[in-house]
Order: C-alpha cells, then sequence, then structure tokens
C-alpha cells in the first residue's frame, strides 16, 4: 500500500514538472533548456508512476532508458544511470525553486483595465519586481515539491 502511495506522489510530482516545465517553454518563447529537461523529466514520471499504478509492476520510461543507454556507452552500469536521472531531476527541482524568479506586478498596474494590464510599466521589470518562485508557492504545492524531492532523494539512496 505504501508503495502506491509513493508512486501516487510521483505521479503528481511528474504532472507539476510537465506543467512548469511547459511555462517555463512558453515563457522564454523556446529558449530555456531548462523547460524542456522538466517536460521530458515530467513525462518519464508520469509514464513512470502511472504504468506500476495501472498494472502493479515497475516499468522504465524512454527518458530513463535513455540515461542508461549514454552510461552503459560510458562504461558505467544502469544503477550509476538512475542516481544521474534522480541528481537532474533534484538540480531541475532545485532551479525551479530558487533561481527561478517570478514577476510581481504593481496592483495598480494589474487593475487599471482602461490602459491595459502593466500599462505603468516602462520597457522592461525592474530587479526590485522579481521574487524567488519559492517565495510565491502556497503550502500545498510546496508540500507537494518537499515530498516529491523526498522520493526523488529516497531513490537515488538506494542506488547507492
Amino acid at each position: 500500500m505504501f508503495t502506491y502511495v509513493v508512486k501516487g506522489i510521483g505521479l503528481i510530482a511528474g504532472i507539476s514538472q510537465v506543467v512548469a516545465g511547459a511555462a517555463t517553454v512558453i515563457s522564454s518563447r523556446g529558449r530555456n533548456v531548462a523547460g524542456y529537461l522538466l517536460v521530458s523529466h515530467g513525462v518519464n514520471n508520469i509514464y513512470e508512476n502511472g504504468y506500476f499504478i495501472i498494472n502493479g509492476e515497475d516499468d522504465t520510461g524512454p527518458v530513463r532508458d535513455l540515461y542508461r543507454v549514454i552510461a552503459n556507452k560510458a562504461g558505467y552500469d544502469s544503477r550509476i544511470a538512475d542516481i544521474a536521472y534522480g541528481g537532474v531531476d533534484l538540480a531541475l527541482s532545485v532551479h525551479g525553486l530558487f533561481f527561478t524568479k517570478k514577476l510581481v506586478s504593481d496592483r495598480r498596474s494589474l487593475m487599471n483595465y482602461e490602459y491595459g494590464p502593466d500599462t505603468l510599466r516602462l520597457f522592461r521589470a525592474l530587479d526590485s519586481e522579481f521574487v524567488m518562485a519559492i517565495k510565491q508557492m502556497g503550502k500545498l504545492s510546496l508540500s507537494l515539491e518537499i515530498l516529491g524531492d523526498s522520493v526523488t532523494i529516497s531513490g537515488i539512496w538506494d542506488n547507492l
């Protein structure tokens, strides 16, 4: 039963990775590599965890398989590839939490529908108008992020 809870957390984490990655790609007009990595890892996590929930057995997704092929070509085994996969997964999470900054608009500019949103902003946003993503997360989303990262850390630990 506990395994299904862990896989459910992984499934939810995968969905949030796809959503966050897609938003990153769209907002960067396709120039942010981390967004593409988030989407690929998210789709892979959805596949692996969803497969287990539906079929009751583990299966590896195409992204993890790619890590394993690269590791095998470099002379390492699948265990090292799984550690690398988990490490990239955690790095993407840390990047999203601490290095992604979101624009916090001035209340007046958002509410000024007469001239459209952000009409008071000249040219570009100032650095003071950006806030780290972790500071804007709600308790539920931050808790899910921490749970997902805990599952990833546990997976890495099992391969050490």
